[in-house]
Formats: C-alpha cells, sequence, structure tokens
C-alpha cells in the first residue's frame, strides 16, 4: 500500500505528528513504513494507533507494509465464532484474518487532546470529563470545555492546565446551571436518545488555539435491583435480539457506515430496543450509530476456545482494552466477559476455571462500576449481575445459521411490521409466518 506523506512535512507546520489508526487487525500485526518498523500489535479485536512522523521525513509516497500473522489453529487467543478449519462448519464462521476494520491517517497537534472519557451521575445530575493530553507541557494551557444539549448551553468551563500535567478530571453540576426542571427532557433514553455535545478547545499561555476536539456524551444510568434491570432508575424490559455482525459480501467487515446505520434502523423498526453483539467486539461506528439512533448494546468479549495461562493473558488483555476504548458510549447497558462457557468446557467441575470467571468479572465491574456485568451468558453463571433477558436469536442468517428473522442480506423473512408486534406485545391475534407462500 502506498500512502502520501501529509503537506505539512513541508510546510511551516512541521511540528505536527501523523499518527496512522488501525480499527483492527486479527489477529498479531506488525507494521512497516518504507522498510523501517513502525509498531507491533497483538490482539484481533482491540485498535491502536502509532504515531509515524519520524518515519516520513521525506515528501512523496511511502510504502506501508502490514503483516498479519493468525494461526487458524492457535485456540488461546480470543476467536469468538471464527471456525479453525477451513470450511465453516456447525455453528462457526469464516475466519476474519488480517485488516478489517477501518485504517486511516490523522494530522495532530504535537500537544493535543489525545483521549476523553465520559461518565455521569444521574443522582447529581453530573456529567464527568477525564481529558488525557499527549505531547509535552511545557507552560500553563488553557483547557476549554463546553457542553449542549441542542440549542441550550449546559456548560462552558476552563481550566488552567499546568507545566508537566497529562490529565484533567472535572466534574459538573447541571443543576447548578438552573437546569434541574429539565432534568428528565435531558435523559438518554432509546426511544429518545438525547445527546450532550461537547467541545474542548486546548489553548497555549498566549491564548493561540492548538486543539480542537468535538465529542459527546449522554446523561443515563443503568443497573440492576430486585430482578429488574433499571434505566435512569425506572425498570425497563429488556427487548433484545442477538447480532452475529457477518455480511455476505465482507464477513465481519461491514460493507460502509450506511450499513451500520442501517441495521440499527432494522433492528429497532422490528420492535427490539437493544442489542447483544455476540462473539465479536463491533466497529465503533456501530456503537456511535446506536448512541444516536437509541439502541441498547450488550458488549461480549470473543473467547478463546481452551484454557490455559496464555488465553487468560490474552483475554484480560483484550477486554481491559475494549473497555477503556468503548466505556464512554451511553448505548453500552451491560458487559460480557464469558459467552455460553465456551473455552470453559470443564466450568461446572473445575474450581480453577471457576474462579478465572469469577475473577474476570470482578475486574469488568472495577474498571467500570456503572454497568451490570454478565458474567456467563447462557450457561454457568458465576457472579455478575443479570443472569437472563429477552434476547431473541437472531437478527440475520449467517452462513450455515438461518435462524434469522433476516436473510443474510438483511431481507425480512415476514412483514417487519408483524415482527414488531410480536416483539412489544401488541395486539392478541396469531400470526403464521408458515401460511406464507413461497
Amino acid at each position: 500500500m502506498l500512502v502520501p506523506a501529509p503537506d505539512h512535512l513541508t510546510s511551516s507546520r512541521a511540528a505536527e505528528r501523523v499518527i496512522l489508526h488501525f480499527g483492527a487487525v486479527d489477529h498479531t500485526a506488525t507494521i512497516w513504513i518504507d522498510g523501517q518498523l513502525a509498531t507491533r500489535h497483538e490482539g484481533g479485536y482491540t485498535t491502536f494507533s502509532v504515531d509515524v512522523t519520524r518515519l516520513l521525513t521525506e515528501p512523496g509516497e511511502h510504502e506501508l507494509v502490514v503483516l498479519a500473522h493468525d494461526d487458524p489453529l492457535e485456540l488461546a487467543k480470543p476467536r469468538g465464532k471464527q471456525d479453525w478449519e477451513e470450511v465453516p462448519h456447525s455453528i462457526w464462521y469464516q475466519r476474519t484474518t488480517g485488516i478489517w476494520q477501518s485504517v486511516w491517517m490523522e494530522v495532530v497537534s504535537p500537544t493535543r487532546v489525545a483521549h476523553v472519557n465520559w461518565q455521569t451521575d444521574l443522582s447529581r445530575l453530573e456529567v464527568v470529563a477525564a481529558v488525557d493530553i499527549a505531547g509535552r507541557v511545557d507552560e500553563p494551557m488553557t483547557l476549554r470545555i463546553r457542553l449542549t444539549a441542542g440549542s441550550r448551553q449546559l456548560v462552558d468551563d476552563r481550566v488552567t492546565v499546568q507545566e508537566g500535567r497529562q490529565h484533567v478530571l472535572r466534574a459538573f453540576r447541571l443543576d447548578a446551571t438552573g437546569l434541574d426542571h429539565l432534568r428528565e427532557t435531558l435523559l438518554w433514553t432509546p426511544e429518545h436518545p438525547v445527546l450532550v455535545d461537547a467541545l474542548l478547545e486546548l489553548c497555549d499561555s498566549t491564548g493561540r488555539l492548538i486543539d480542537r476536539v468535538h465529542s459527546y456524551t449522554a446523561i443515563r444510568s443503568v443497573g440492576v435491583r430486585a430482578g429488574r434491570f433499571l434505566l435512569n432508575g425506572r425498570p425497563q424490559a429488556l427487548r433484545m435480539v442477538l447480532n452475529q455482525g457477518y455480511w455476505p459480501e465482507s464477513g465481519l467487515t461491514p460493507p460502509d457506515d450506511d450499513a451500520l446505520r442501517n441495521d440499527i434502523e432494522l433492528i429497532k423498526a422490528m420492535g427490539f430496543n437493544g442489542v447483544r453483539v455476540h462473539q465479536t467486539i463491533e466497529d465503533e461506528r456501530f456503537l456511535q450509530w446506536a448512541d444516536r439512533l437509541g439502541l441498547m448494546v450488550w458488549v461480549e468479549m470473543p473467547p478463546a476456545y481452551q484454557f490455559d495461562a496464555t488465553a487468560m493473558h490474552r483475554v484480560t488483555d483484550e477486554w481491559i482494552q475494549v473497555i477503556e476504548c468503548d466505556r464512554s458510549h451511553p448505548c453500552i447497558v451491560a458487559w460480557v466477559p464469558f459467552n455460553e462457557s465456551t473455552g470453559l468446557i470443564n466450568l461446572a467441575d473445575r474450581a480453577d476455571e471457576q474462579n478465572w470467571v469469577r475473577a474476570l468479572t470482578a475486574l469488568t465491574a472495577a474498571l467500570d462500576p456503572t454497568r451490570p456485568v454478565v458474567s456467563n451468558d447462557g450457561w454457568e453463571t458465576l457472579g455478575g449481575d443479570i443472569i437472563a433477558g429477552f434476547c431473541y436469536t437472531q437478527f440475520t442468517d449467517t452462513y450455515q445459521e438461518i435462524n434469522g428473522l433476516l436473510t443474510a442480506d438483511r431481507q425480512p423473512k415476514f412483514p417487519i411490521e408483524v415482527i414488531a408486534a410480536a416483539t412489544r406485545g401488541a395486539g392478541t391475534s396469531f400470526y403464521d409466518p408458515f401460511q406464507i407462500a413461497p
């Protein structure tokens, strides 16, 4: 692959940095530019980035080489529903070897807002921003954070970033701005997915803007009490569908952004308010559309197929990265570290396997105490907060599994409005799809 050197390398903006981003490469990736090593990464479901500025010293095109290694017979790595055999069999599907999510380059300021993690506290009507700053902070800088909901300004905050400081934590009580009476209008729900838009600006000591980042969050809470799932403190029925996330023409790689949005619109049109993403980590664009369109998401870690120290290390490392990357998305309402005892065939009898499930479940709750954890979705339950919910299997046909409400190319097998009526429990009439003429 040939990539151009950005124009800034031959201009007065030569201090800027060039960042190369990978959505996901399965399973290990080694990256070279013009024969020089840029980075290595292990983990087929996690995003990674590398600063390649030092390798783009000359104008013109440069050679980018990505070597992906994914041994089909290696079972001690997270692999989800990917088959180890050449021809998919039983309930396993085509492998996803190589680059399967987006690759892009970004030109950024040498000192910049590198990451923002959002949390909200509904009981206090509070928004918390944890901001990581990359690069050198050699002088006091100003970080401005503005929060808006539609045309309403909620927060306009400025904080001084002292020399040498790389992390800023700010908490904003929205009721202090006189908006407590608008509490209900600010809450995110599947029916009314209200988002709070955020603008972050980093300025140097002279007031010169050096970085600007657009982001968003939402005010909502999730939890479990007395056997019920709660959204914003109120019981919320889970009407969910399992989604494998495969496409006939491209496997786990979505054809484009519109295809992801269309999937969510179809799911909602069928009367579902949530989706269990099954044994894969979705493209972050899927989560962005779920945030905006109002779809609750269970995020499920793709399992390894055997139990040993190597598998535990790999699953733990990737799962931590997944949570850190995606936890700011308001659509995510539950974490699922294990699925149906996959890779844990002796879970009912072996103490070490049981301890492993309990340990990763507890670690998940420690990394994010704001969401319920489903310890082992579908089979033996050890710890966690939820053991059952309304989740229909499944959204679409997937290769040899033809139990979808839609075909693999997203065509309904019977009218969408009939599916929606059944999902929502509307009416009492009985509809038999098998009476439809072929």
